[in-house]
C-alpha cells in the first residue's frame, strides 16, 4: 500500500516536472503565427502580395528556430509586419483592379438593362397582340359650337 502511494506520488511529481520543463510559447510568436496564417489563407494576398507573404513566412520560421526570447520577439515582430504589409498591398491592388474594370462592368450592366427593357416591351407587345380585343378608332372632337348673337330687332318680323 505504501509502495502504491509512493508510485502515485512519483508519477504525479514527474508529470509536474515535465509540464514545468516544457517551454512556454511566446505571445508575440503566437500572434505572428495567427497573422501570417490569416494572410496565407486570404486569396487576394496570395494573388497580389505573394513576395511579402513569403517574407512573413520566412521571418516566422526564423522566429521559430531562434533560441533566445529577444530574437524570437524580433522575428515574430517582423513576421507580423510583413503579414500586415501583404494584406495592405493586396487590398490596394484589389481596389486598383476594381477601378480598372469599372467601365467594363458599367457597360455590362447597361447592356443587361437594355436587354431586360427590350424583353419586357416585347412581352407586352405579344400579350396585346394575342388578345382579340381590338382598339377603338380614335374619335374626333366635336366641332365647337358657335352661337350667333342677334339683336332684338332682328328677331321681330
Amino acid at each position: 500500500m505504501i509502495s502504491r502511494h509512493l508510485l502515485l506520488i512519483g508519477t504525479g511529481a514527474s508529470l509536474l516536472a515535465g509540464c514545468a520543463a516544457s517551454p512556454q510559447t511566446d505571445p508575440a510568436f503566437t500572434r505572428a503565427q495567427a497573422e501570417v496564417a490569416a494572410a496565407a489563407n486570404n486569396p487576394d494576398v496570395f494573388e497580389f502580395a505573394r513576395p511579402q507573404l513569403q517574407e512573413a513566412q520566412g521571418a516566422l520560421k526564423q522566429s521559430e528556430s531562434a533560441h533566445d526570447s529577444a530574437t524570437v520577439d524580433h522575428f515574430a515582430f517582423l513576421a507580423s509586419r510583413y503579414a500586415e504589409t501583404a494584406a495592405q498591398i493586396a487590398r490596394q491592388k484589389k481596389a486598383e483592379q476594381v477601378v480598372l474594370n469599372a467601365p467594363a462592368a458599367r457597360n455590362a450592366v447597361a447592356r443587361s438593362s437594355s436587354r431586360l427593357t427590350s424583353a419586357r416591351t416585347g412581352t407586352l407587345r405579344r400579350r396585346s397582340s394575342s388578345t382579340m380585343v381590338r382598339p377603338t378608332p380614335p374619335t374626333r372632337p366635336a366641332a365647337p359650337v358657335t352661337r350667333i348673337m342677334t339683336s332684338a330687332a332682328d328677331t321681330q318680323i
